[in-house]
């Protein structure tokens, strides 16, 4: 039995309509990315995001926020990482426990953030 009802959505661009601005938005988030490295990846973009959600991030808390293993989640700090990587987070030994490392944006970081925000 076919249904008498229409799921096109009227929201949605049609063949030949332009973007609609949520769509707009996202391009433009995106090509905020790969200004700011051209290898850069949603899942960068996330951890980015939310270290810069919580000051003084455990690493460990990472995988509760993002869908993320804890040795992908290594591997994303080290690559946005101010020792040898973008320089867009601080990753640093907690004092009271050493094997914990704790999150902050550096001051690139925190400009690269805006930057993304600012194209939503």
């Amino acid at each position: 039995m076919r249904s008498s009802h229409n799921w096109v959505d009227p929201q949605l661009p049609q063949d030949d309509a332009l973007p609609t601005p949520s769509v707009y938005r996202a391009i433009q988030f995106l090509e905020a990315l790969r200004d700011i490295d051209e290898g850069m990846q949603i899942k960068d973009a996330l951890v980015l995001l939310r270290v810069a959600s919580k000051p003084s991030m455990y690493q460990r808390e990472l995988s509760k926020y993002v869908p993320l293993t804890q040795s992908t989640a290594a591997r994303i700090v080290d690559r946005l990482g101010d020792r040898s990587g973008l320089g867009l987070i601080n990753s640093r030994e907690d004092f009271e426990d050493r094997r914990t490392n704790i999150l902050t944006l550096t001051p690139r970081g925190q400009e690269a953030v805006k930057a993304l925000l600012a194209r939503l």
